[in-house]
């Protein structure tokens, strides 16, 4: 997977990452593209993107398994607040009691949300992963 070159390639790659954006577990690291992303914004790919791109290629190639829920059986629901983003990961642990990622979602924060001490940000979070 050859790093973008142009905006047409980044907005390419933006799409198939949002595709799969349930099966990739903390999106939110591809943050730096965001700004390139926006309108008379030159495109100036510098280190936080390269850092960015490589750690989801790193990822893609070896992706945790998600499994299917089992009927009946509790589900665990993690959250999570960092400085710039917030993300949910759901599991349900197997027959050997080991837990088993089943869904991630992530995304970055808003201007205002930044804003947020740290226990707004989790509070963010947690509704965040409600409503999703």
């Amino acid at each position: 997977m050859p790093k973008p070159r142009i905006i047409l390639e980044l907005k390419s790659l933006q799409g198939k990452l949002a595709y799969h954006h349930n099966f990739i577990s903390n999106l939110a690291h591809c943050q730096p593209f965001n700004r390139l992303m926006k309108k008379e914004v030159p495109f100036r790919w510098d280190e936080a993107c390269d850092k960015a791109f490589k750690s989801i290629k790193s990822y893609l190639m070896k992706p945790p398994v998600l499994v299917a829920p089992v009927p009946g059986r509790p589900l665990i629901l993690y959250v999570a607040a960092q400085e710039r983003s917030v993300g949910l990961l759901l599991a349900q642990k197997n027959d050997e009691g080991k837990e088993n990622a089943l869904y991630y979602l992530s995304r970055t924060m808003t201007p205002n949300e930044l804003k947020y001490s740290p226990i707004e940000k989790l509070c963010l979070a947690l509704i965040f992963s409600i409503r999703n």
